[in-house]
């Protein structure tokens, strides 16, 4: 878009360029002939180069206005995209955290059932071995005690585990508004970009469309007078 715009640019100076050194040439020819005054052409020639002045210009100013908005507008973009892919690492690190409580959790009632077997184990020797009757009871208390910690345990991860979860579904929540603002901004830039394209095509079809300044009418030659 920058490139068209400078070529527009480059061939309306062209074009008054061309029309200054016909004039110039002309302003010359007349000089040379002395058959009528050059005051008309001398002012042409000025608002000519004046309007090659002000064309270089105005079509500057233009140019670096939108080098600016474009700059603008592909800079925040990229902060936007930045900042997603950001909010996106953070949930998967989220993710990852509750899975690996999920396995704690998992091995932690892996070691309750298998205190569980114990206990059940225990039992049995008892009720087939009076003699053990002393160590089963020690036995059974430490299990007891154990199967309490680990219940404790197991209470205090599940607390934790649900602590994650809702913490987790209010970072998807808030992540997931973000992305949609993010997504809304993305949209508005994108159609400012869009605008900014069709006001650079505006000014092109403005440029094109300005009409070249027509030379003087030829005087008519003068006749000679016949005896």
């Amino acid at each position: 878009m920058q490139e068209e715009l400078r070529d527009l640019q480059q061939t309306n100076e062209t074009n008054l360029q061309a029309q200054l050194q016909a004039k110039e040439k002309e302003l010359e020819q007349e000089k040379q002939s002395g058959k009528s005054s050059t005051a008309q052409l001398r002012k042409e020639i000025e608002e000519l180069k004046e309007e090659l002045k002000q064309s270089k210009n105005t079509n500057k100013q233009a140019l670096e206005a939108e080098q600016r908005k474009l700059q603008g507008t592909e800079t925040k973009l990229a902060q936007q995209i930045t900042a997603n892919q950001a909010q996106k690492q953070s949930i998967e690190q989220l993710e990852r955290n509750l899975a690996e409580s999920e396995e704690t959790l998992r091995e932690i009632r892996e070691q309750l059932t298998q205190s569980q077997n114990k206990i059940t184990n225990l039992e049995t020797q008892i009720l087939n071995h009076e003699q053990l009757k002393e160590r089963y009871e020690q036995e059974t208390q430490v299990a007891q005690e154990n199967q309490e910690t680990l219940t404790k345990q197991i209470q205090s991860l599940e607390t934790a585990l649900e602590a994650k979860e809702t913490e987790l579904t209010t970072h998807k929540n808030q992540t997931n508004e973000q992305l949609l603002q993010n997504q809304q901004e993305i949209t508005r830039k994108q159609k400012e970009l869009s605008k900014l394209r069709l006001e650079i095509v505006s000014l092109q079809a403005q440029l094109k469309a300005k009409k070249k300044p027509q030379p003087p009418p030829t005087p008519p030659k003068a006749q000679p007078i016949n005896p």
